[in-house]
């Protein structure tokens, strides 16, 4: 059994190396404050504006679909409509319109309509200030037991925003990544305390499929069937009642939106969803073959050897402990972002989840030094990635690349895991 290093040299090393974390992590955050600065003074700090960047924000989207959902669900699924409601809060502002599309499930714009009675810049940060308050929350629910009230409030507080992907990429832009962020977060939560209830956490998940099916399908290979049943009980629940006070036309409308959401897919307004927009295994897969058909083969295979290769490592001796449970679970949504098929840079954001499981575990159980570095490389390559155009090209995105040698050292710190008392 190994003998946790705990000497002076030890402690050094590790010191230095979560300094030149905390150093990157400062400069995330600069970056991301500059970056909001400038969106902001474009937008409210000139007159005439010379840039309205805050209008093109993703939430202009969500906004306008709250406004059209008030009069009518199914019409947000109607381009033309979805359009000229994005145009009137542009025009109002002399800025361009963006025409950006609606995919999300009738359930989740009635969540949204509330919005719709606010202006667009206080519907904006009223928002901003939700995600920001979930994603704190899904920290804090990922913090290990014996870590004090004080300790998880301030890793909520500051984790979220020294993480590019979540601050940068989602919470700037408005997104809705926040939702799947703490879903996550709850499902890890209540698996210790009661499956099913875990399960039902995850049939939250119906709000974006793509995003936690591949959890769904990891928990299934592993014979969990308590999560799966409170997952599908979950999803018909959602589904019965969303359709009882909606009616069914809005979700006929939702999945023939959602249906051509995908790399290589058509979208109702006739435009594609190019595959370099995404930072999965599949859009990676896609933008290196320069063919969809050769892509989708590719990505199976990746799909196959991935699954495997994390199935192997769980069925492995490994012994109860908490670490253990937490790198399993922290490669498991890992995995899951990266086999989604709409994998895109903010969704990154559910990345907190199994960074907040490993490094809150070092915290209390330092590993081996090489595991430690490792760790922390991957974490600096994740806030380079996230602060950098996280699109493909031709090929993987260094986004993507981040994400998956994350996954490789959390593969790592999970059969090392072995070795913890």
């Amino acid at each position: 059994m190994n003998i946790e290093p705990r000497d002076d040299l030890y402690k050094r090393r590790a010191t230095i190396a979560l300094g030149g974390l905390f150093i990157a992590a400062i400069f995330s955050l600069v970056a991301v404050i500059r970056s909001h600065v400038a969106v902001t003074e474009n937008t409210f700090f000139r007159t005439p504006p010379e840039l309205f960047s805050l209008y093109s924000a993703d939430f202009l989207c969500f906004y306008a679909a709250a406004q059209v959902g008030a009069k009518s669900l199914s019409s947000v699924y109607d381009p033309a409509i979805l359009d000229a409601a994005q145009a009137s809060v542009t025009a109002a502002a002399q800025a361009n319109n963006p025409h950006y599309i609606y995919a999300y499930p009738p359930f989740i714009t009635k969540i949204l309509i509330p919005f719709s009675y606010l202006s667009f810049g206080m519907a904006y940060y009223s928002w901003m200030v939700i995600s920001y308050l979930l994603a704190a929350c899904a920290v804090f629910l990922c913090a290990p037991v014996s870590f004090t009230r004080h300790q998880k409030i301030l890793c909520g507080a500051v984790l979220p925003l020294v993480f590019p992907f979540f601050s940068f990429t989602a919470l700037m832009a408005g997104q809705l990544s926040s939702i799947g962020l703490f879903i996550f977060a709850l499902v890890v939560k209540l698996r210790k305390v009661s499956p099913f209830w875990a399960g039902i956490a995850l049939s939250l998940g119906l709000y974006k499929p793509p995003l936690f099916v591949g959890y769904a399908a990891l928990a299934l290979i592993a014979r969990e069937w308590r999560l799966i049943q409170g997952a599908f009980v979950g999803v018909l629940a959602i589904a019965g009642l969303s359709i009882a006070f909606t009616g069914e036309a809005p979700w006929r409308d939702f999945l023939v939106q959602a249906s051509g959401y995908v790399y290589g897919g058509a979208l109702s307004d006739g435009r594609n969803l190019p595959a370099e927009k995404g930072m999965g295994l599949l859009s990676a897969a896609v933008c290196s073959t320069g063919s969809t058909t050769a892509g989708w083969v590719v990505f199976l295979i990746l799909f196959v050897v991935a699954v495997v290769f994390h199935s192997r490592t769980h069925h492995q001796k490994f012994g109860n402990n908490e670490l253990t449970e937490r790198c399993e679970q922290a490669s498991r949504i890992t995995l899951t972002y990266l086999l989604s098929i709409q994998a895109l840079n903010y969704d990154a954001a559910i990345l907190l989840v199994p960074i907040m499981l490993v490094g809150s575990a070092y915290v209390i159980r330092p590993p081996a030094l090489l595991d430690l570095y490792l760790f922390v490389f991957s974490l600096l390559f994740l806030i380079v990635a996230g602060t950098m155009d996280t699109e493909n090209g031709s090929g993987i995105s260094t986004g993507a690349i981040s994400v998956i040698v994350f996954w490789l050292v959390l593969i790592r710190a999970w059969k090392h895991s072995k070795f913890a008392a």
